[in-house]
């Protein structure tokens, strides 16, 4: 996979080959972010397959578009924080399979359009490749030559560290992980939106911030397996850190000293099953 950093930050990269380039998370700390094109910002980051290119007259091509198309329409995103869709029946061959996962505190508008920016933006960065993901800071975008629903894969694997460090690192981390082991319980007992987020007083004014979620294909031992590594990474990627973050394909962890994620507004409601497929 061809792995592209869109801005200058703290990355420790993990479980990656050597030729690839580091690269920003899902749910770092909030960033100006670039545009690469007029129509959408660019990813922070994206990661695109070195081989399994495609042409614009295969049918490969054909369906992605429909894929995208489907993914991205009014209809879909009003459905909930995640779209998956399926065109095609041979897998490595024709079919083309994409996945749109928003973040579970954010409401409908916000993921619509962050569904609507990544689609343009992962054709643009990964225009012949057959495999792709691409993460802004609200959703992740990604299609393959491969059936995606149900599918966890463990890399790439990214964290992102806080440049600042924590006072009293000790307490702060003993608490954190208190704080982590709970929501990964609750997160992996989530019905379909996988999502949960909280907050632990460490001394004092001081309190630890944190959030996680799964993608909604993942069934509960699969969730909690996920989310369990990406607790048991921060102490080597974070530790001494105000906050970090880790994140797979499939799951995605982040603290903070600051209550970063949402409890108010209008969150999403429980979606449909979205293993749709056609063709």
């Amino acid at each position: 996979m061809k792995l592209v950093l869109q801005l200058p930050v703290l990355i420790t990269r993990m479980n990656s080959p050597s030729s690839l380039l580091p690269f920003l998370i899902l749910f770092p700390l909030l960033l100006a972010s670039f545009s690469l094109s007029s129509a959408q910002p660019a990813f922070w980051f994206y990661s695109c397959s070195k081989t399994n290119n495609y042409t614009n007259s295969s049918s490969f091509a054909e369906n992605l578009k429909a894929v995208l198309s489907n993914i991205t329409s009014d209809t879909q995103l009003s459905r909930g924080h995640d779209h998956f869709y399926t065109v095609g029946a041979r897998p490595g061959d024709d079919l083309a399979s994409g996945a749109a996962f928003c973040r579970g505190d954010l409401s409908i508008s916000d993921c619509r359009s962050c569904f609507s920016d990544a689609a343009g933006e992962i054709r643009q960065v990964c225009p012949i490749q057959k495999k792709a993901i691409g993460w802004y800071r609200d959703c992740m975008f990604r299609y393959s030559d491969h059936p995606l629903w149900g599918t966890m894969e463990s890399s790439p694997k990214f964290s992102f560290a806080n440049p600042a460090n924590i006072s009293n690192p000790a307490a702060f981390f003993q608490q954190l992980r208190i704080l982590l082991l709970s929501l990964q319980a609750k997160t992996a007992a989530g019905d379909h939106v996988k999502y949960a987020s909280g907050s632990r007083r460490v001394s004092g004014s001081q309190s630890v911030f944190a959030d996680m979620q799964c993608t909604p294909d993942l069934n509960a031992s699969a969730c909690f397996k996920c989310v369990g590594d990406a607790i048991n990474y921060i102490p080597t990627c974070c530790y001494g850190k105000t906050g970090g973050s880790v994140i797979t394909p499939n799951c995605a962890s982040r603290f903070d000293i600051y209550q970063f994620y949402r409890n108010d507004g209008n969150p999403l409601k429980k979606g449909k099953d979205r293993s749709n497929s056609s063709g």
